[in-house]
């Protein structure tokens, strides 16, 4: 009986290695940069205030925090949003547009991370190359522990570590677009 756990538990780690990193990025507290992020195929985090991530160790972003009176968890998602999600990686955008509520947006990322050094205040600075899949996904579609992902954000950048919930997304995706192997 043991063997056969072993052997089971064994098949679940294989298959969650085929699974592809997956991140939800979320397009600020109301949705107000959905429609850049489509319109340049990207996805975008908005703290325009924090040095660039890309000549700023992340020890000068948490000092940075810290004077301006920003949690802990600002300069921890501008360095996975800027450092972590691998090119390859599923993005899952929750629409939060008033026209929008209750769908999600999925993507494949492109590349790397970059900063718009020039971008308006009113638009993010720090993006991510992202192919858009679909944007309107009724998160109806998805299991419970899927919903619950998208519904109960802690971060806005925060990866997604269930393989359950990465495989329940993947499904969603026409077949011609899902990824089956981790890039």
């Amino acid at each position: 009986m043991a063997h056969s756990r072993q052997r089971s538990s064994v098949g679940v780690e294989d298959a969650a290695k085929s699974l592809p990193d997956a991140w939800v990025v979320r397009a600020e507290k109301n949705g107000q940069h959905e429609s850049l992020n489509f319109r340049e195929r990207v996805a975008s985090i908005n703290w325009n205030d924090f040095p660039n991530p890309f000549t700023h160790s992340r020890v000068a972003l948490e000092a940075h925090a810290e004077r301006a009176g920003h949690g802990p968890q600002a300069p921890r998602q501008i360095w996975r949003f800027t450092h972590d999600i691998p090119r390859g990686a599923l993005i899952v955008l929750p629409r939060l547009d008033p026209q929008h509520q209750g769908e999600v947006a999925l993507g494949w990322c492109e590349g790397s991370a970059y900063r718009v050094p020039d971008a308006p205040d009113e638009e993010p600075n720090l993006r991510l190359p992202v192919k858009w899949i679909v944007t309107d996904m009724p998160r109806i579609h998805f299991s419970a522990a899927t919903k619950r992902r998208f519904i109960n954000p802690h971060d806005t950048v925060s990866s997604i570590r269930s393989p359950e919930v990465v495989a329940d997304i993947l499904q969603h995706l026409p077949r011609e677009e899902r990824r089956d192997e981790a890039r």
